[in-house]
């Protein structure tokens, strides 16, 4: 097994594994629950060690940094959209404790809750998936880089002068490809399981 080395390698290490902790990539599926959005935040973490030990090749830099720029974009968007969703989540347990005949007295205003809560959880659900897909097309667009092989998370041929690196190159990717990829799957799987 590949263990990252340099400025911040131990911290990135830990980090990249973090990623595949509670998700089997190789299945595509979640295997306990996990907090998303704490992984998500370890992804800056694992490109500021790239940045830090690759800064000579800049068009690596710059690959990581479109990434980093979208996980950023996604963490913005999805805090302004959790927001709405606890809102929601508050009026609904507020109706909660107003009891049974409140709650079946104003039926209609708790559907509507219900239902805002749902479009919510959507929007939240088809953003994550969009970024997702649009950061895994982002592996393909790179052939001057690397060759990749997105479904299965190899990479197949690295087009850079990295010399002793490239076996760190290619496991960072490969796990990075690895989470976009199952993320991708089940995000997917979970719009269509509401109905897009």
């Amino acid at each position: 097994m590949v263990e990252l080395t340099g400025m911040m390698g131990e911290e990135a290490q830990e980090v990249l594994n973090d990623l595949h902790i509670g998700i089997d990539a190789n299945k595509k599926i979640i295997t306990k629950t996990h907090d998303f959005e704490i992984k998500l935040l370890a992804i800056d973490m694992l490109i500021m060690h790239i940045e830090f030990n690759y800064m000579e090749h800049e068009d690596l830099n710059e690959f990581f940094k479109e990434i980093s720029d979208k996980i950023i974009e996604l963490r913005e968007e999805l805090d302004i959209l959790e927001k709405g969703e606890i809102h929601v989540i508050l009026e609904q347990k507020s109706a909660e404790k107003m009891g049974t005949g409140w709650i079946l007295k104003h039926r209609k205003k708790v559907e509507d809750e219900i239902k805002k809560e749902t479009d919510i959880e959507k929007k939240i659900l088809q953003k994550i998936h969009q970024t997702f897909k649009i950061l895994k097309e982002k592996f393909s667009q790179v052939d001057h880089l690397f060759s990749v092989d997105i479904e299965n998370a190899t990479v197949k041929e690295t087009r850079l002068e990295l010399e002793e690196a490239e076996e760190e190159i290619k496991h960072i990717l490969e796990k990075l490809m690895g989470f976009f990829v199952t993320y991708n799957k089940i995000f997917r799987m979970e719009l269509e399981r509401l109905g897009k």
